[in-house]
């Protein structure tokens, strides 16, 4: 039979009488990573609330993918809320992009640049966001090139009527009111004409008389 020291390394003692190794207790586990590993979930989580709050979903699903590697079960929750968030997101998008086409199609390109603007810092530059910004600036661009002609007319008429050319400034009038209704400044210019044809008559009158 092989002496004690040749089963158990020195410096150790036998078990007691009557158990052997292999009926030892196995040694306790070592739980001090738990609690890192705890913690560590925990501001995963919180930063992950974090994000979905900003709407930082590119942010939200990486730190979801690393808490996935600790906990899978821990981000059931996690991607409901994502997914919740995502949806809101999107859905607000559209009425923004809408209203932008609406306003757009109605005129207040203000408006419409501020839509896109919101809808943009939402999701960033999607291509629905895109072709409706695409859009505005068309608009936009015709605005100026009408403008740019109503801004002649209105002066060519006033021209006419200071030099007493009270037909041709009735014509340019009456041409610019036809393909520029909203302009509100026909109103002022007829007035203006009204106004200095009756003067004129009233002067011819008087040179008549005289």
């Amino acid at each position: 039979q092989p002496a004690p020291s040749q089963i158990f390394p020195a410096g150790t003692r036998p078990p007691a009488a009557g158990l052997t190794a292999a009926s030892l207790p196995p040694p306790a586990p070592n739980t001090a990573a738990a609690p890192a590993t705890n913690s560590q979930l925990a501001t995963l989580v919180a930063a992950t609330r974090d994000a979905i709050r900003r709407s930082d979903f590119a942010t939200a699903e990486k730190t979801i993918a690393e808490a996935e590697r600790i906990d899978g079960n821990a981000v059931l929750e996690l991607r409901a809320e994502l997914k919740a968030a995502e949806t809101k997101r999107n859905g607000r998008v559209t009425d923004l992009v809408t209203g932008a086409r609406r306003s757009t199609a109605q005129g207040d390109l203000t408006a419409a640049e501020r839509a896109l603007t919101e809808a943009k810092a939402l999701s960033g530059n999607t291509p629905e966001i895109a072709n409706a910004h695409a859009e505005l600036e068309r608009t936009t661009a015709e605005r100026a090139r009408q403008d740019g002609e109503i801004r002649t007319v209105a002066a060519s008429a006033d021209a006419a009527i200071a030099r007493q050319q009270y037909a041709d400034a009735e014509r340019l009038i009456i041409d610019g009111t036809r393909r520029y209704p909203s302009y509100a400044g026909w109103a002022d210019l007829s007035r203006r004409l009204a106004e200095a044809r009756r003067t004129h008559e009233r002067n011819l009158m008087l040179v008549g008389k005289g």
